[in-house]
């Protein structure tokens, strides 16, 4: 069952590079921006002390980087059985630690993020999400992972491999697709949460996600405004993309439309125009 549709319309040199590059990790650039979060951290103060539902820069964070897969749909494409697709909805996927413990698991989160959802809204249904996952896990996926694992291991590896082909002709199940987190527009890794500098991240060849991102620490930094030395509040995001669903100006656009949505929150609930 298919999440996307065929781009018909797609150049002929988007479609040859869909064929031509087999893994998207021969497809992947690295790039990165160093956000400045000063005026970001100041809004997601005043917002907690409002006593709205609790926000954080990770969350602002994704909230900005769905608002500009929406602005730039193009993005929200995939690559599989060496075509171009445009992606069902923009779903985004993340991880959160259980608690501080080392020993502590992962949490998974996969998300659908729609066009008009309030910045109010996504923070109350986020947290709501979260803490449910940091104390129950997500039991449906558990049951069906604990499934597959109880295959023979040999069997289980060939029945992985598989995926792509039976994505690609529309066999591959709507559950799986629906619990499996790499099946996603986006995935965001907070490495800031744990005082971590940001990393550069391969594309995993499971799923179809073209797009990972992470999230470093936020510190302060001397940089240069108008010709002066100044110290601002830097935290570093370095993202890793599939060039084959497109170009590197476009990708640069809507790069520089998430860095400004991100410095500047307020254009989140509306009350400054929308970069363009």
């Amino acid at each position: 069952m298919a999440h996307g549709t065929l781009v018909p319309d797609a150049p002929p040199y988007r479609r040859l590079a869909a064929m031509l590059s087999t893994r998207r990790n021969e497809a992947a650039v690295y790039f990165e921006e160093a956000i400045d979060v000063t005026d970001t951290l100041a809004f997601v103060a005043r917002w907690n002390a409002e006593g709205r539902p609790h926000l954080t820069l990770f969350a602002v964070t994704l909230y900005a980087l769905a608002k500009t897969l929406h602005a730039h749909p193009r993005l929200n494409r995939y690559v599989t059985g060496g075509r171009l697709y445009q992606r069902d909805g923009v779903w985004l996927s993340f991880t959160a630690k259980r608690s501080m413990e080392p020993a502590a698991p992962l949490v998974v989160v996969k998300r659908r993020f729609e066009a008009d959802e309030s910045l109010e809204d996504f923070a109350r249904a986020m947290e709501a999400r979260v803490r449910t996952a940091r104390v129950e896990g997500d039991r449906e996926a558990d049951r069906e992972y604990d499934l597959l694992l109880k295959i023979p291991h040999p069997i289980l590896r060939r029945l992985l491999a598989l995926a792509p082909w039976a994505q690609s002709v529309g066999l591959l199940p709507e559950w799986f697709m629906r619990q499996d987190p790499f099946f996603a527009s986006a995935y965001l890794s907070n490495l800031g949460s744990v005082g971590g500098a940001t990393a550069w991240h391969h594309l995993y060849e499971h799923g179809d996600i073209p797009l990972f991102g992470t999230l470093g620490r936020a510190a302060d930094e001397v940089v240069a405004r108008d010709g002066s030395a100044v110290v601002r509040t830097l935290a570093r995001m370095r993202f890793t993309y599939d060039e084959r669903i497109e170009d590197g100006f476009n990708a640069l656009r809507a790069t520089a439309h998430f860095r400004a949505l991100v410095e500047h929150p307020e254009r989140l609930v509306g009350d400054a125009p929308d970069p363009t």
